[in-house]
């Protein structure tokens, strides 16, 4: 049996539960589908008439089947299942003089519904654009990263670090673990966790170095102002320096210099006892610091031109905080501002400082 005819009913491919194709009419029927052919060059296709003046058009699976589009490549979109639905996404486009009105939002029977801009697989990023290895659509972005920049002048303006994020501008570049640029143009943010607000070609490289500016002399970070925050924990009356990381200092968690770089730079130290056999828990005192510093050819050309002092008394303490200290000096090792602090015996002090900068960089 090939095709079996009956009132309202056609079935095509064998007879009803063996067949491949069944067309049915209700009663009263006014729209259908028309299924068109097509010459050379063209597609064929379905089309919903008939004599509403509006008539859409449904396909609807069984069960909790999916719906596939598929091309000589494979499967290219999947609607999924999702049990008793009643929140929907609405795909919009939009006539010639209508910009801004092309996209997709949400829609459904309830009050408030949240919607996900995209959903990346495994460590996939996600990007306003599909990468290409040119300024179009730039090159590879890291595992987790987000990328919603939509104008560059190079492939590698990109959130190319791993959790890195571009939130928008042009030609910003986001490279190391962690590091972020809001928006603005032409930001260049290379350090682990360090970011830019925006503004236009600033240059922020060391650990949570956040960085920005108006524009510049000639390169990025030329012409610009800096933050940061250092810490450290101490349980002695040793000295010890203050980093990003509170690591032992490096070239990238200190207030570090490029070769020919002088910044003027205020800190905000305070320091809070949270824990030893001696004082008393919550036990404070603050600095307000200042440094004039310069770096020559080398890290060991840094000279502290001028500054608060190597060992400074808090400037408001508990009485049992007046014995700390806080000083700076050049690091000639690093090239930089060496922010060095010392508590006490049986305390454990916790450490940090803001730090403030005004910069002119090479």
């Amino acid at each position: 049996e090939v095709a079996r005819f009956t009132a309202g009913s056609v079935h095509l491919g064998g007879a009803p539960g063996a067949h491949a194709l069944r067309a049915t009419a209700p009663a009263n029927a006014v729209n259908s589908v028309t299924v068109h052919g097509a010459v050379t060059g063209a597609a064929p296709s379905l089309e919903a008439g008939g004599t509403d003046t509006n008539v859409g058009l449904i396909l609807r699976g069984k069960g909790s089947g999916a719906h596939s589009l598929v091309t000589a490549g494979g499967t290219q979109l999947v609607v999924a299942h999702a049990a008793n639905a009643v929140n929907t996404v609405q795909i919009i486009g939009a006539a010639t003089g209508a910009p801004g009105r092309v996209g997709w939002s949400a829609t459904g029977a309830d009050a408030n519904i949240s919607s996900v801009i995209g959903h990346p697989k495994g460590t996939g990023a996600l990007l306003a654009h599909f990468p290409d290895n040119t300024a179009a659509g730039g090159n590879t972005r890291g595992i987790h990263a987000v990328d919603l920049q939509t104008a560059r002048t190079g492939a590698t303006a990109v959130a190319s670090g791993s959790y890195a994020v571009i939130g928008g501008g042009l030609g910003n570049a986001a490279s190391n673990w962690g590091s972020a640029v809001s928006g603005g143009q032409n930001n260049l943010v290379s350090g682990t966790v360090a970011w830019s607000p925006g503004g236009l070609e600033g240059r922020a490289n060391g650990y949570g170095k956040g960085s920005w500016a108006s524009g510049a002399f000639s390169v990025n970070g030329d012409a610009q102002v800096g933050e940061g925050v250092l810490r450290r924990l101490t349980t002695d009356a040793i000295a010890t320096r203050l980093t990003a990381d509170a690591a032992a200092p490096s070239t990238v968690n200190s207030v570090n210099l490029p070769n020919a770089g002088t910044h003027m730079v205020r800190l905000l130290v305070v320091a809070q006892q949270a824990g030893g056999s001696a004082g008393t828990v919550g036990d404070a005192a603050g600095w307000e610091l200042t440094a004039l510093l310069r770096r020559g050819a080398n890290a060991a050309a840094t000279v502290l031109v001028g500054g608060s002092g190597a060992s400074v008394a808090p400037a408001f303490n508990d009485a049992a905080a007046a014995a700390w200290r806080c000083g700076l000096s050049a690091d000639t090792t690093n090239g930089g501002l060496a922010i060095t602090c010392t508590g006490e015996a049986n305390k454990t002090i916790r450490w940090v400082a803001r730090v403030l900068s005004v910069e002119v960089n090479a």
